[in-house]
Formats: structure tokens, sequence, C-alpha cells
């Protein structure tokens, strides 16, 4: 019998770039913020999403980063909060943002 593995927890962000300056907020989060962020202890990864263009006008949020996390989530996005950054963009609209840790609820479910 395996061993079962514990699955991570994680942080969901969920956002939007300031209107019009879509470009510019992606360029900025994926090339300079996100390598930062990954950076901190306990932050073992981060994946960007986007919405399907087909949908965007029916969410409230066109983009979505999820950071896989070793350790504790709540732990790390405290850090991620109090992280001095090398760079800050105002193409983020940070006032809908939302960042939220997650703890897993058990092993993940795969077929059988």
């Amino acid at each position: 019998m395996s061993a079962q593995v514990q699955p991570a927890e994680l942080i969901l962000v969920l956002a939007n770039a300031v209107a019009g300056r879509e470009a510019e907020f992606s360029s900025w989060y994926t090339d300079e913020h996100l390598p930062e962020v990954v950076r901190l202890a306990g932050v073992a990864s981060a994946q960007r999403y986007e919405v399907p263009e087909a949908l965007a006008a029916q969410l409230p949020y066109r983009y979505a980063t999820v950071y896989a996390i070793d350790g504790s989530a709540a732990a790390a996005m405290q850090r991620i909060i109090s992280a001095e950054y090398s760079s800050q963009s105002d193409a983020l609209d940070v006032h809908g943002m939302v960042m939220s840790p997650f703890v897993p609820l058990g092993a993940p479910i795969t077929p059988a």
C-alpha cells in the first residue's frame, strides 16, 4: 500500500486590471510581481488563469492566480502581504481584489 500524499494548501487571488490597462497589468504581474512572490518562503509556485473572453462580461473577475504553498497558506499570505516588493503597478485594481488562503478538505478525488 502506498503512502497518501497530503495535498498542498493554496492561496487564491481574484483580480482585475484597471480598465484599458490589461496589457500593462499582465506584463507587470507575470514578469515582475509573480517572480518576486515565488521567492518568498513557503510559496512553491504560482499559476495565472484568465476567464475566457466569451464569459468575461458576465463574471466579476477577469484573472485568477493560484499559489501552491508549502506549509501554512495563512502564514504565507501574511508574508505575501507584508513583503516589500521592488515593483508596483497602479494597473492592478486593488479595490476589488480578493486574496484568500485555502486548506484541502481531504485527498483529491480521482476516477476509479
